[in-house]
């Protein structure tokens, strides 16, 4: 990975970095006002790779030459889900 190839996704990291340090630090506080840090610590990694992946995935797809992206993409037959009828049968209660 180039320098150039993370400089969208460096606001992300610059949030996760102020915000982890700010749960850190002011663990005392937070206490105080009865917030537990270590679950704001686990959310915010938590959150970060959802948000990572979430960034890679898109990147890769926006730069796909395949209009449909990475789906894959299955011939429709006869007992495929799409040509099967669709069925809603509605209970009323007396």
């Amino acid at each position: 990975m180039t320098k150039e190839s993370l400089q969208p996704i460096r606001p992300l990291f610059v949030l996760f970095a102020a915000l982890s340090a700010f749960f850190i630090t002011g663990k005392n506080w937070l206490v105080k006002n009865g917030v537990d840090p270590n679950v704001l610590i686990i959310g915010n990694l938590l959150l970060f790779l959802v948000s990572l992946a979430a960034f890679f995935m898109t990147r890769k797809s926006l730069r796909s030459t395949n209009p449909f992206g990475p789906m894959p993409l299955a011939p429709a037959n006869e007992t495929s889900v799409v040509n099967t009828p669709l069925v809603v049968t509605l209970n009323t209660v007396p």
